[in-house]
């Protein structure tokens, strides 16, 4: 009996091989900030110690909480002390923007295999990684689908329908709703909109999209600004590849030797035309994305620079080996261009040219109402300079003619003009759907305005931003110029949002926004950020920017406690806006 005792000890511990003391460049399921790297994990008896090794910017700083703990099995592992970073201080970045730091940790249990780091539970956006593997084994990654390229660029959908998305994470999905957001725009109809999931499983997160004729997703992380957009059809299953741990950055910073794991890998009808930039097509495009031209040329002689650029361009595609659908989509992309070139001319030259539209009567040679084109050029460029509209298209009811007429229909029912005149009178049902559904929006976002919506004051354009502070005086004030579709303006909202209660819990703020954000959509997203809210004219917004020296969103604007006018800060950086508003709390 004694004997069966022994062999079955030995079994059992033949069974469980102990783990590693040192696990170096560990894998894990998820991580919320591509500054950071973990350099190695330790164990001992006395202490798990975590070496870093951050990547930013030379001479400047990171900062570590004296909460950051580990978490495994339902428990929290504390802080012991450090080395090279001081808990609550700043750690200066060096010459080469990078700095080695080590925490040490309560021991964990020799049984646990991963484990959770955490920058303490109310540091807004914190340094995390999830699940992160303690057993050292070499993860082989499963064979992702590949995308064949099509023997022709598919046609877009011009019908109101919905799409699946299904992101497959590499992590654990639960996790992926806190950490990613997605967003989701209609070509024909733009306008970013988040989706929420409406299933998330132990491997999948699903979503459901809708869509007025083919549109786009866009991922947004705490670790990554945005994914390129991935075009996706109504009717269609968008799946998504994501490695939560973007693990191909910790390879490339560390010359490791282990299989390439790609961040994000599409399968879809379209995800063909998101490898396109990891091949000779963007070599091909670069000496076409700037383009050079006399400043004395009058119109005429700049619409034939323009077009000689076309031609140009257009030849020497006719050259490259590139398969039909990708040629096809890269002589789309310089058209595209050609329509750039030209809306941004206009606004250079005051729109001196823009009368003389049979200078580009040409264009109609380009066929820009091929569904197809959708997939390269914005058409709200047709919105932002409509003289160019009878020089692209001679058919009064293909896409260009109707998306004009569309989009001008569109701005009356977002300010509350109620359904035009022939809104119900298009040869594409997908404009007179979506006029509709904008006006169910408008109506219902109108039934109730939530109290932080504040009446816009009832003075000349150049005096409303000082009425405006006006109604703040004696305290510190942070303007915030934004739209609902900015990405940047919506990721400096949530960096803000929960130190109002906190750190700047004495600050006001103010939001201003204007027409080229959707009233109805607006209306929804005010109740969820805290501040008073002003919907202006784009004339009021205009003259508020042009003060303020700014053309871009978001901008930044501060007021001190003693209503001096602070600094004008355009674009987010999280750093900078801090800074902003310490100074105009000292």
């Amino acid at each position: 009996m004694k004997h069966r005792i022994i062999l079955l000890a030995l079994l059992l511990t033949g069974c469980t091989a102990p783990l590693p003391h040192r696990v170096e460049y560990p894998r894990y399921g998820w991580r919320n900030d591509e500054t950071q790297e973990i350099v190695s994990v330790e164990r001992t008896d006395t202490a798990t110690i975590f070496t870093f090794k951050s990547f930013y910017i030379p001479g400047w700083w990171i900062r570590v909480s004296s909460d950051t703990h580990l978490e495994a099995e339902g428990r929290r592992y504390a802080l012991l002390h450090t080395e090279g970073i001081t808990p609550g201080e700043e750690l200066t970045m060096g010459e080469d923007g990078t700095a080695v730091y080590t925490l040490f940790f309560e021991p964990l249990p020799a049984r646990v295999k991963t484990v959770d780091y955490i920058e303490g539970e109310h540091v807004p956006r914190g340094f995390r990684f999830y699940g992160i593997d303690l057993t050292g084994r070499e993860l082989q990654p499963g064979k992702l689908p590949e995308n064949r390229v099509p023997d022709s660029l598919p046609a877009p959908s011009l019908d109101y329908g919905e799409a699946v998305l299904e992101i497959i994470p590499t992590g654990d999905a639960a996790r992926l709703t806190s950490l990613v957001s997605v967003q989701c725009q209609s070509y024909l109809c733009p306008g970013f909109a988040y989706v929420d999931p409406t299933e998330v499983r132990n491997d999948v997160v699903r979503y459901n999209l809708k869509l007025y004729g083919t549109g786009e997703v866009v991922l947004l992380g705490e670790g990554f600004m945005g994914s390129v957009p991935i075009p996706v059809s109504p009717g269609e299953t968008l799946r998504l590849y994501l490695d939560g741990s973007n693990r191909a950055l910790t390879r490339k910073r560390f010359s490791l030797e282990e299989p390439e794991v790609p961040l994000l890998r599409p399968v879809g009808q379209y995800a063909f035309l998101y490898e396109l930039s990891e091949q000779d097509t963007m070599d091909f495009m670069a000496p076409y994305l700037s383009f050079q031209y006399n400043v004395s040329d009058d119109a005429r002689a700049y619409a034939d620079s323009v077009r000689v650029f076309y031609e140009r361009a257009s030849s020497r595609l006719n050259q490259e080996d590139f398969p039909p659908a990708t040629r096809e989509f890269v002589r789309n992309s310089l058209k595209a261009i050609v329509m750039q070139l030209i809306q941004q001319d206009g606004y250079m030259r005051n729109n001196n040219h823009m009368k003389m539209y049979e200078d580009f009567l040409w264009l109609r040679d380009l066929d820009l109402d091929d569904p197809k084109m959708l997939l390269s050029l914005p058409f709200s460029t047709y919105e932002a300079v409509p003289a160019l509209v009878p020089a692209a298209s001679a058919d009064t009811t293909g896409l260009v003619r109707e998306y004009a007429r569309f989009a001008s229909m569109l701005r009356s029912v977002r300010r509350g003009g109620g359904l035009p005149e022939g809104w119900d009178r298009f040869a594409h049902p997908v404009f007179t759907q979506n006029l509709e559904d904008e006006q169910e929006a408008w109506l219902r976002a109108h039934a109730e305005v939530p109290e932080s919506v504040k009446e816009t004051p009832d003075v000349p354009d150049e005096k409303l931003l000082d009425a405006i502070l006006a109604e703040h005086r004696g305290k510190p004030v942070l303007v915030d110029i934004w739209a609902t579709w900015c990405t940047p303006c919506l990721a400096g909202i949530q960096a803000l949002e929960p130190l109002k209660t906190t750190d700047y819990a004495d600050m006001d703020f103010v939001y201003l926004a204007g027409e080229n954000s959707p009233k109805s959509t607006w209306l929804e997203m005010v109740p969820t950020i805290r501040g008073d809210h002003y919907y202006l004219t784009d004339k009021q917004l205009k003259s508020i920017m042009g003060r303020l020296g700014s053309n871009g969103y978001p901008t930044y604007f501060v007021v001190r406690r003693d209503g001096m006018n602070g600094s004008v800060l355009v674009g987010y950086n999280e750093e900078k806006l801090k800074n902003l508003i310490d100074k105009a709390l000292r």
